[in-house]
């Protein structure tokens, strides 16, 4: 969102950040329950004694088409497989999937009581591995020790989660204050702490991940994922780890917001525990990771700085989910390269796309000086501004088929195409409208230079944008390649399919739309079995791009 929006902590969702990690049981139960058989079970959490098994090993199985390799990783699994054979990786990954998700869960995850910050909290040293490998834990507790639980994150009947590992209590290091360093010429501060174990996850299948910190009856969520060996024929959920981590305050403050007075950094640190305690995964990711785990589809998982690693090999579908706002210039060729390869696209949030960014030293590293763009030391492509300002600007709309278009949007999700292929079996007509399903950020589509030709308007919805009225647009477009692209303009739309924030007719709509989506992405190209059928003119949209909060478009080479 735009940095004026904001005021005192980052409001999301028309609640601050810090009202979230406070509630964050309330907000897990809104996130994971709906409409009467769609519902994941919230039993209570156990003491920290009935979660911890007495040593720093595997404490449930690794998966059950897992076999035990002399290195104790889980060998000739889909898991690590290096399969660049789209079909038959598939085959195997959905079939993990569904034994996965047939393995009893265990809906122990929630935090009842959460810790703060200060208390206890916790980062890993990568943002992510492939399967097979392990990775550090630094967790720093004022709270007496610490038990360590992961949970792989599924749909598992309705526990939301499996528990896949957990710790004896450890003692916690001394840790010492943040350090702090020039990069470029800003100053980055990261926490520099001493590592609380390496966690064995070498037997762990892929997946997003939860790891629950526990001391003293309270807990904090430190989110991890685990990338499985190929991607090829997989669809492909995004954990957006540069947003989340552009929000983080801890230290010297977020991309938005500093500390003590100073003004907000311009280069921020993954090496630090995260302020919102996975709320950001909580909202706009889990909810789209219960759908497509419980269709027993072939899901893969990667961050946001695996998109510029070669992580996107062949996938079926790749998935934005919920506030995907920082993208830097590779992670946006990668995605438009798998698009122009065939693989299918869908943007399921608002907003997405808006910053570019930079990722430095190995991912761990996010520079972006946004509005004090013209501070940035790099000039050209790659300059950390708007997408759509000088000095190159390279508007989101070639790729998602819309802008970002207002910051507070609300509203309601009228369908414009009735006939189209996602909304079967909603019962939906024209004009039919799904109160407060647009929110709290939206996008919409406009008849400018790239925009694609083929785009069909599908949801075309009169809203408020603060006191102003304003229009928001969800869209679909055939590519060349065969690609079909999805994009549904509104944050909001991740907590109807999580199962709150709207009615239940809207709570229903949505997830039967995405359950298509997610369908159609694996069958195969949308944009061949489902081509678009261009409207964009039929709905009168202004051209002028300062209509809403995202700010006017600049002529190439401004």
């Amino acid at each position: 969102m735009p940095f004026q929006h904001v005021r005192g902590p980052a409001r999301r969702r028309g609640r601050t950040l810090t009202l979230i990690l406070v509630a964050t049981a309330l907000t897990v139960a809104a996130c994971t329950t709906g409409p009467a058989g769609d519902t994941v079970s919230a039993s209570p959490r156990p003491s920290s004694a009935t979660a911890s098994t007495g040593a720093p090993s595997s404490t449930g199985s690794p998966g059950p088409t897992a076999s035990t390799g002399n290195d104790g990783t889980a060998s000739g699994s889909p898991w690590r497989s290096a399969s660049t054979d789209p079909s038959a990786h598939a085959s195997a990954l959905a079939a993990a999937i569904a034994a996965e998700n047939a393995q009893p869960g265990d809906g122990s995850w929630r935090v009842a009581t959460v810790a703060s910050i200060d208390e206890l909290s916790g980062y890993t040293d990568q943002a992510s591995v492939v399967a097979g490998e392990t990775f550090r834990l630094m967790v720093r507790s004022t709270l007496g020790k610490v038990t360590v639980t992961a949970y792989r994150m599924g749909w598992y009947a309705g526990a939301g989660a499996r528990r896949v590992w957990a710790s004896d209590p450890l003692a916690a290091p001394t840790q010492p204050p943040p350090t702090v360093e020039t990069v470029g010429g800003a100053k980055v501060v990261s926490a520099g702490w001493a590592p609380l174990l390496t966690v064995p996850a070498a037997d762990w299948p892929a997946g997003s991940y939860l790891l629950v910190l526990q001391a003293g009856g309270k807990g904090r969520y430190v989110p991890m994922t685990i990338r499985a060996g190929s991607v090829a024929g997989a669809l492909v959920i995004v954990n957006p780890t540069a947003t989340w981590e552009a929000y983080n305050t801890w230290g010297a403050g977020s991309l938005y917001e500093g500390k003590g007075g100073q003004p907000p950094p311009n280069v921020v640190s993954l090496d630090r525990p995260n302020s919102d305690n996975a709320s950001h995964f909580l909202l706009d990711a889990l909810p789209y990771v219960l759908r497509a785990e419980k269709l027993g589809l072939p899901v893969g998982y990667v961050t946001s700085a695996d998109l510029e690693n070669g992580a996107l090999n062949g996938p079926l579908g790749v998935v934005s989910v919920g506030h995907d706002e920082y993208w830097s210039v590779p992670m946006r060729r990668a995605v438009e390269a798998a698009r122009d390869a065939g693989s299918n696209l869908a943007f399921l949030g608002g907003n997405a796309m808006f910053w570019r960014i930079r990722f430095e030293r190995n991912g761990r590293l996010v520079v972006g000086y946004r509005d004090r763009s013209a501070q940035d030391p790099v000039r050209g492509a790659t300059t950390t501004a708007k997408w759509r300002e000088a000095p190159v600007p390279v508007p989101e709309n070639s790729l998602l088929g819309v802008l970002y278009e207002c910051y507070p949007a609300s509203g309601p999700f009228t369908v414009y195409t009735p006939d189209f292929f996602l909304y079967a079996g909603t019962g939906a007509a024209r004009g039919t409208s799904f109160p407060g399903l647009v929110g709290v950020e939206s996008d919409r589509a406009y008849p400018i230079a790239g925009t694609p030709n083929s785009l069909q308007v599908v949801a075309h919805s009169a809203i408020s944008c603060g006191s102003k009225a304003s229009t928001h647009d969800a869209v679909y477009y055939s590519a060349d390649s065969g690609a079909g692209v999805f994009s549904v303009g509104t944050i909001q739309w991740a907590n109807a399919v999580g199962g709150s924030a709207v009615n239940e007719a809207g709570i229903a709509f949505a997830r039967k739309v995405t359950d298509n989506l997610f369908t159609a992405m694996v069958a195969g190209p949308m944009g061949r079995a489902h081509p678009s059928v261009p409207n964009l003119a039929s709905i009168k949209a202004s051209p002028s791009t300062s209509t809403g909060t995202g700010g006017r478009v600049a002529a190439a080479g401004s």
